[in-house]
């Protein structure tokens, strides 16, 4: 995790797939969320709680 920290800082694209939106809003600067292989919805880690990015998360893996 430091590491990822640390490329952040030093301003580097990094991409990475995670089930972890904790990490991934401790880490991102860009979060995607992702169904049956699609892009369904993406936004910028500032622009967006914990919580909210949660449920975005769950009302489209839901969604049938």
């Amino acid at each position: 995790m430091s590491q990822l920290l640390g490329l952040k800082a030093r301003k580097m694209a990094i991409l990475t797939a995670a089930h972890d939106l904790f990490r991934a809003k401790q880490v991102a600067t860009q979060i995607g969320i992702m169904k049956a292989r699609r892009l369904e919805k993406s936004y910028r880690e500032s622009d967006i709680s914990f919580h909210e990015s949660e449920n975005r998360y769950f009302e489209i893996i839901n969604a049938h």
